[in-house]
């Protein structure tokens, strides 16, 4: 069986949520519960996969045929620029 390895699988790690969440945070996008939302509009859920170890891993399962898997998390989160 030929390996199979998955080269971006996303995480964001407890302490961006925590910061996105804040009110009145710098950034160019916010989180309101679940959801994601970005200064231009775009939101998206977050899924349990993206901040929960255990949700990742079980995701992570049920590819059954992946052999490895790259993490890749935010490499940073910018402030918007100033004007």
């Amino acid at each position: 069986m030929s390996e199979v390895v998955d080269c971006h699988n996303d995480v964001v790690p407890p302490e961006a949520v925590a910061a996105l969440a804040r009110s009145g945070n710098p950034f160019q996008a916010t989180i309101r519960g679940r959801m994601v939302e970005h200064h231009d509009g775009i939101a998206f859920p977050l899924a349990a996969e993206m901040d929960d170890v255990e949700a990742k891993l079980a995701s992570l399962d049920r590819w059954r045929r992946l052999s490895t898997g790259i993490i890749a998390t935010p490499a940073r989160v910018r402030a918007p620029r100033p004007p």
